[in-house]
Formats: C-alpha cells, structure tokens, sequence
C-alpha cells in the first residue's frame, strides 16, 4: 500500500533547486491508511472524516470566530485529503486571520497548484482579513 500511495504522487514533485541549481534535498511525507471495518472504500471513508473537519472548521471561524481553532480543523482534515482546495484556502485564510501569512500563501498556491476553486462568491468570506489577498492565488 505504501509503494501504491507514492506512485500516486507520481508528477508532482519538482527538483530542488539551490541558487537556481538542482541540489538535494528532503520532503517529509505523511501518509494515512485506514483499516475500517464499516465496508466503506477508503477513499470514502477519508472523505467522509475530511468533510466533518471542514464542517468544524467552518463552524469554528464563522459562528466562533476563532480561527486558530477553525485551522486546527481544516489541518485534521487536509490530512485525510492533503490536496483538497477548499480545506487549503479555508485554512490559508486563518493562517492569515492569526498573522502566518506565509503560510497562507502556501496554502493558497497549493490550492490553486491542485485545480482551484471559485470561492470569489462566498459572502461569509468577505469580512475576513486575508480574503482579498487569497483571491490574488485562485485562478480565473
């Protein structure tokens, strides 16, 4: 299964690169595996877990305003789906909300860098800090 999960990665890793020349260099790589019994296929499972972390996440930003926590949340779900634009701009946008701007605009290259999604018309957004800049990063 391990050999399985990195040849899925297959295309997305870039050389390292050291004043513009390849160099070596290290990528820690996390990887989740489940052996759940319920009969549901794994993908399911991990999207079903990703989906209740957003939904936390979501609650604790807009109807708790913390989000330090709502990051938290939107984290425990980007590991069951590391990819997932909306956890990663949900998350950039409170990394930025709690002053990790770099860490948002790491966030929000990855989720442009994995397809992107409009979230230009998200209204509970518009009062957030980090929302105009986090526009400048998804692509039209």
């Amino acid at each position: 299964e391990v050999i399985w999960a990195i040849k899925q990665t297959e295309g997305m890793w870039t050389p390292g690169l050291s004043n513009d020349i390849p160099a070596d260099m290290e990528k820690e790589v996390s990887l989740s595996f489940s052996s759940n019994s319920n009969g549901e296929n794994n993908g399911k499972h991990f999207a079903n877990h990703a989906k209740d972390y957003f939904a936390k996440g979501n609650n604790a930003i807009f109807v708790d305003g913390n989000a330090k926590k709502a990051a938290r949340y939107y984290s425990m779900g980007i590991r069951y789906l590391p990819h997932d634009p909306s956890l990663l701009y949900m998350r950039g946008i409170c990394r930025y909300e709690t002053g990790n701007k770099e860490g948002a605009k790491e966030d929000w290259q990855s989720g442009s860098f994995h397809g992107g999604i409009d979230m230009s018309e998200l209204t509970q957004l518009q009062n957030l800090k980090g929302y105009n800049e986090m526009l400048t990063y998804i692509p039209k």
